[in-house]
């Protein structure tokens, strides 16, 4: 299981990166990176995707919440996963997200946030969330979009969660501290 995660990593996050490399046109890439892998239930699979759709217009909707990217296997991985990614500045700059309670809180209201949240708990499988760091020196290629892939990929997650739904909340266990 491992290897096969190891596997679809080392797979899709250089492609991944040279997806937001390329949006960035020739600009340095962001500093940080968060990259989120949802595991979702197969039966919940359409709850799943209307509480993404649903965050997401809350996120369009909110001032000062980050872009993020969002994928789902569709050939080639492990059926019933979606793969998010969070790019930043600074990290203070993630400190002042609103997170996505806030955001369907403003835009849906308590009710509807609560039905959503709900839904998305009974979803989840599993949820792992890791954060690299760009490291300009990790790489002898300059600027250029590959050497941006190189860098990125390289580097050690700053930090790791494991989200694992228990009966009627989740809960959660760093894996790694910051280093």
């Amino acid at each position: 299981m491992r290897f096969a995660r190891t596997l679809a990593v080392a797979v899709l996050l250089p492609l991944v990166f040279s997806v937001l490399a390329q949006a960035q046109a020739q600009n340095k890439p962001a500093q940080f990176v968060q990259w989120t892998i949802t595991t979702v239930r197969p039966s919940a699979i359409n709850d799943y995707e209307e509480f993404v759709k649903k965050v997401n217009a809350a996120r369009d909707k909110t001032p000062g919440s980050p872009r993020v990217l969002v994928y789902a296997v569709n050939l080639g991985g492990p059926a019933f996963t979606f793969y998010q990614l969070t790019e930043w500045e600074k990290w203070a700059d993630r400190e002042k997200f609103p997170n996505g309670g806030q955001m369907l809180t403003k835009v849906y209201g308590q009710a509807e946030t609560a039905r959503l949240q709900k839904m998305q708990r009974d979803a989840i499988v599993q949820q792992r969330s890791e954060v690299f760091a760009y490291n300009a020196n990790a790489s002898s290629g300059g600027g250029s979009a590959s050497a941006v892939r190189s860098a990125i990929f390289i580097a050690e997650p700053l930090h790791t969660t494991f989200l694992v739904p228990a009966p009627n909340n989740i809960t959660s266990s760093p894996a790694a501290g910051l280093c």
